[in-house]
This record gives structure tokens, C-alpha cells and sequence, in this order.
């Protein structure tokens, strides 16, 4: 897990997980524990995916997150429900 507190922002820059460990809630409950730190700051929480990782823009997009942008290589993401 690699996240960096910014300013105006959290940003998630990695989550992962060997394949064993994966499809058992580690990333959820990662992702959770990162969710709670851009609440507590009430700031949006912001990653980019790779365009070509279609499963993790599932993942992401399952648990709030909207596109907010797009270069060649990846989608720009946000979740912003800490702003509430």
C-alpha cells in the first residue's frame, strides 16, 4: 500500500496484493482504512488506474470512485464522498 497525504488531497498511488490474497477483502479493507483518512481530513481521495487493468477500475468504481480524467495510459479517478 502506497499513499500520499497531499495538502488538498489523499492519493492513492498502489494497492497491492500477491494473488493469493487477492478476492478476499484485503484490498477492501485497505481501501477502507485510506476512505476513513481522506474523511477524517475531508478531502477527496484521488488514484490513477491503468486503462489496460479493467478489474481494478471495477474494483474502484464499486466502491464510489468516478473517472475524473484520462491521459494515454490511465484513468484519473476520485472519491470524493469525504467532502460531505
Amino acid at each position: 500500500l502506497q499513499v500520499r497525504h497531499d495538502p488538498h488531497r489523499v492519493y492513492l498511488q498502489n494497492i497491492a496484493l500477491h494473488p493469493e490474497f487477492q478476492n478476499k477483502g484485503m484490498g477492501t479493507t485497505l481501501l477502507n482504512d485510506v476512505k476513513a483518512a481522506a474523511m477524517v481530513r475531508k478531502v477527496p481521495l484521488e488514484l490513477a488506474v491503468f486503462r489496460t487493468n479493467d478489474s481494478a477500475q471495477r474494483f474502484y468504481e464499486r466502491h464510489g470512485f468516478l473517472k475524473t480524467g484520462e491521459s494515454k495510459t490511465h484513468i484519473e479517478m476520485s472519491w470524493r464522498d469525504a467532502l460531505r
